[in-house]
């Protein structure tokens, strides 16, 4: 079989293809993989620069947390899971439900990742993929998808009517928008790019607010709201945009702290957070049974993830990553693993073109590393 491999860790000019064998179950619980599609994220990115330590033991760092597939092979154990079906696997196999421990290990970091034709993992990991969602699709959720649905309808307990914050057009901010939107809340959306407030408005944004035109976004966001607020940030920004968060959010309201695309460095008032009795939530994706959630209710919603218009083969892994890396994207960017065949033919849900990375345009130049 055919996988990619950082050799070595430091810059996504490194990422090679490698020729290995096909795993085997090595247990009863085991299910093997035939991976159909994958996607990226801003962690791939991250990892990739060696920014972050990978943890995995010294092992060959196989990225990307995301992908989907159909099991072909599984140990007598893997009980409820069939030859064929199609399956999308958790970002942490191990994390089944519950609050997390802090020990959890993603694949594409501390375990090996889904850019491989073939993968081997616990059958507690995996989720059906609903018969409305493609491969390509599927492949979408375990990051994003779960962090999203973890940051409005987990932590910040999204109700009909809620106000909801939203930043940019990347992965986590397009299932947040697309979620926020379908539970009945009203959502304000901001980009720095005009196209792209096309595309949010398209997605069911009710207002989207221009930051590189309207610099003081936060009181925009109060003069829509009359002055109140927003019941619920999904922060994607980082320390540079999370003061202007807390100034948009309402009294008692809900920031769900996602992401640092704007960079680290900025200084943010506590009384803030005091005076307005606002509720922080750290979220870091979510748990096998909140991607199951996620995708049960994109399917009876009947929703469809925004993928990005431009899709790469599989030998093409690279100029992925530099798609993702150039911040020209909208929604999720996605490797066809199956090349020309399963992937590429099943029907997928057209968006407009165009950065678990949200709204990249957010993240100054030179923040990055």
């Amino acid at each position: 079989m055919r996988y990619y491999a950082l050799e070595p860790v430091g810059s996504i000019k490194n990422l090679k293809m490698r020729h290995g064998d096909v795993p085997a179950p090595k247990n009863e619980t085991d299910v093997i993989i035939k991976i159909e599609a994958a996607a990226l994220n801003y962690k791939d990115l991250v990892l990739a620069r060696g920014v972050l330590p990978l943890d995995n033991g010294g092992a060959e760092h196989v990225p990307l947390s995301d992908g989907a597939g159909r099991i072909v092979a599984k140990g007598s154990g893997a009980i409820g899971l069939e030859i064929g079906e199609r399956v999308v696997a958790a970002f942490f196999p191990d994390w089944r439900d519950g609050d997390p421990n802090g020990d959890e290990r993603s694949l594409g970091h501390q375990r090996p990742g889904m850019l491989s034709e073939f993968v081997r993992l616990p059958a507690h990991a995996l989720v059906r993929v609903p018969s409305t969602l493609n491969f390509a699709e599927a492949a979408s959720f375990p990051c994003a998808g779960a962090t999203a649905w973890n940051a409005l309808v987990e932590k910040a307990a999204l109700q009909q009517g809620d106000t909801v914050l939203t930043m940019g057009t990347g992965g986590v901010s397009m299932f947040a928008l697309q979620i926020a939107k379908a539970m009945g809340a009203t959502v304000v959306s901001l980009t720095g790019s005009k196209m792209k407030e096309t595309v949010l408005k398209e997605t069911g944004a009710d207002h989207v607010i221009n930051y590189r035109q309207v610099k003081d976004w936060d009181r925009a966001v109060l003069e829509l709201t009359g002055g109140v607020g927003v019941d619920v940030v999904v922060e994607v920004g980082g320390a540079p945009t999370f003061q202007r968060s807390l100034n948009a959010v309402a009294f008692g309201g809900r920031i769900s702290a996602v992401g640092v695309l704007a960079g680290v460095e900025g200084a943010v008032d506590p009384t803030s957070i005091i005076f307005k009795s606002v509720t922080l939530n750290g979220i870091y994706v979510g748990s096998a049974r909140m991607l199951r959630d996620t995708m049960a209710f994109f399917d009876s919603n009947g929703l469809h993830p925004v993928l990005d218009e431009q899709r790469f083969d599989f030998e093409d892994a690279r100029a992925a990553f530099s798609r993702l890396d150039a911040q020209q994207h909208i929604g999720k960017v996605v490797i066809d693993v199956a090349g020309s065949n399963t992937a590429k033919k099943e029907t997928v849900a057209k968006h407009p073109t165009e950065v678990c990375a949200e709204p990249g345009s957010l993240r100054k130049q030179s923040s990055r590393k």
